[in-house]
């Protein structure tokens, strides 16, 4: 028979007490199975960290409409909820193949604004059984309610996080239980390139009983682009980050970025197809670049397909009032499993994906 402590007590591995404290209740997570006793729908088992086959995966995406998102007649900010269903239509001992389905659309609104800006909604995320919305304009984190409700749960100041400036989040995803979100990934240039501030180098790191971190990345984000070769006057502008939990891995999609010139606002430049696959701590970084390329898309989105090895990723054409998705499912290796290998998900910008 198994052993092991937990809370001062010998518990078996099937989670009974033995021994002299037998009659005391054993408290924690370990002694009480797979589920809370205060909450029996809240499993203890990571499904992160499970392999396993659905038929349909149900996700959703929420849209950054930048200065569309003010009502032009109202006071109010608007962005838009999408839903959809990921099918497997290949067969059980076949190489996977899939479909994506749209199943609706929500509009989301709020009152609040900063600089008469506001729902710019540039990723989607669900921690602690919170769908989670983050404004790159406002620094807010919304919360989205199943009704639709939007109201914001946290403001998220720039750089370590003593700014007044609100931070410019563009992606985020879930490690070890806590909510990492990060911004850009590069220094912000004056006119004549002079250096103004790291601020978008910085991340948030909040815990699950909402206290906030502030990470200085600079090191990080420095050693990515200098094994892509962009370090300055070069750079890789991130939106599209995720971390593999069961691999610990950081898997990373830039959106724009360059190898010979400097960043200049109003001008990203083309679209990027880097798909960059991380160690834990940044020790090792490979990258290749994926096929079926349009560098008029750019990408904005990076998910694992539950229980798989696979990534779903949205990718955005932006020109002017055109806005419009594309949505792609792969592996590491850059082989697709889609087809065509990005299929439409409408004329809006959609940048935050997640799985319900």
């Amino acid at each position: 028979m198994m052993w092991r402590w937990a809370c001062a007590q010998l518990v078996c591995a099937s989670g009974q007490k033995c021994g002299a404290d037998a009659s005391v209740e054993p408290r924690g997570l370990a002694a009480e199975g797979y589920y809370h006793k205060s909450d029996p729908q809240v499993m203890i088992v990571d499904r992160t960290l499970l392999t396993f086959t659905e038929m349909e995966y149900d996700f959703q995406l929420v849209a950054d409409l930048d200065l569309f998102s003010r009502d032009p007649q109202e006071f109010v900010w608007r962005s838009y909820l999408k839903s959809g269903v990921v099918k497997r239509v290949s067969g059980k001992h076949e190489r996977p193949l899939f479909e994506v389905d749209f199943t609706g659309e929500r509009v989301l609104k709020s009152h609040t604004a900063t600089k008469n800006r506001s729902m710019e909604l540039s990723e989607l995320v669900i921690f602690n059984r919170l769908t989670l919305a983050f404004c790159d304009y406002s620094g807010i984190v919304y919360k989205i309610n199943p009704d639709g409700q939007v109201f914001q749960r946290w403001a998220i100041a720039d750089g370590d996080g003593d700014e007044a400036k609100p931070f410019k989040t563009e992606w985020a995803t879930i490690k070890d239980g806590k909510l990492w979100i990060g911004s850009i990934g590069f220094e912000w240039l004056s006119p004549n390139g002079t250096i103004l501030h790291r601020n978008a180098e910085w991340v948030k790191v909040i815990d699950e009983r909402g206290g906030i971190r502030n990470l200085n990345w600079h090191p990080v984000y420095q050693t990515i682009r200098s094994a892509t070769n962009a370090t300055h006057p070069g750079f890789l502008w991130h939106e599209a980050v995720e971390w593999d939990p069961l691999t610990r891995r950081w898997i990373m999609l830039p959106r724009f970025g360059s190898t010979t010139r400097r960043y200049q606002p109003g001008h990203e430049g083309e679209g990027q197809n880097i798909l960059i696959v991380c160690d834990e701590f940044f020790t090792d970084v490979q990258f290749l670049t994926l096929p079926h390329h349009d560098p008029r898309y750019g990408f904005t989105s990076l998910r694992k397909l539950p229980g798989s090895q696979l990534f779903v990723a949205l990718r955005v054409r932006e020109e002017g009032t055109l806005h419009h998705t594309q949505i792609g499912i792969f592996d590491l290796n850059g082989e697709f499993y889609t087809n065509p290998p990005f299929i439409d998900a409408g004329d809006r910008k959609f940048e935050g994906l997640a799985f319900l």
